[in-house]
């Protein structure tokens, strides 16, 4: 008589924080769909289960994960597979059509809605030779490359501020770097900010963009915005750190 092949499932009670988040994580998450994650589990309990290798690295389900810890559920049901067999997760508690039970599958999707991508790990995991053909056209890829792009640039100035030297290594006194601010660029701004930093004259680029700030607020025509700062028309630095 052949052996009922669910004899062989192991399935076992643990604990979540025997779990290890995945240190190359290509998904940042979103401060909405956290919440958005939080608010279902804290609401209406968990659903869709989350996926760990044989190491118990979370492969699929960081951020659910992270959510559920502080939503204060500690306890994991693991049933260990090959990847040959779909688990499904059965909630015997709700009814299809039931409010709660259309929320949580709205509240599922929703939340993955506003996945935030790491462009430095996921360039990284293309040279490394990692094929993600499937998962992203060329132009996505090439939206990923500006992010990162833009990100080095604004980290650039930002730690160039932070450490009191200009680009050429010069030192620039009293700064304080707890009052750094780090602003938010897209890649269809990137270019008329570099030429606008540029422009100045100025070395430290923190000190440039204050200085392209101040000529904005100097010169701009009352109740209107530029499309492009006027180049070649800013004298407002010697090429040297103020």
């Amino acid at each position: 008589m052949a052996s009922d092949p669910t004899d062989e499932i192991k399935v076992r009670r643990r604990k979540l924080e025997e779990y290890v988040q995945d240190p190359n994580n290509a998904n940042k998450g979103s401060e909405r769909g956290r919440r958005i994650t939080k608010t279902s589990l804290e609401q209406r309990g968990t659903g869709r289960s989350l996926l760990a290798a044989s190491d118990d690295v979370f492969l699929a389900g960081n951020q659910t994960a992270k959510m559920a810890q502080e939503a204060g559920i500690t306890d994991v049901i693991e049933i260990e597979t090959d990847g040959k067999t779909l688990i499904v997760v059965k909630r015997i508690d709700l009814q299809s059509g039931d409010e709660a039970a259309r929320l949580i599958g709205i509240e599922d999707n929703r939340s993955r809605d506003h996945s935030e991508w790491d462009a430095e790990q996921i360039l990284a995991d293309i040279d490394a030779g990692l094929d993600l053909d499937h998962l992203f056209r060329l132009d996505e890829l090439d939206d990923l490359q500006a992010d990162f792009d833009i990100d080095s640039a604004v980290d650039a100035v930002v730690d160039a501020a932070a450490s009191g030297e200009g680009e050429g290594g010069e030192r620039i006194k009293g700064r304080n770097p707890a009052k750094m601010i780090k602003p938010v660029l897209y890649a269809d701004q990137l270019e008329v900010f570099e030429r606008a930093i540029r422009a100045t004259g100025i070395v430290n680029r923190g000190d440039a963009l204050v200085a392209v700030c101040a000529y904005y607020l100097e010169n701009r025509p009352p109740q209107t915005l530029p499309d492009v700062l006027p180049l070649g028309s800013m004298a407002m630095g010697t090429g040297e750190g103020k």
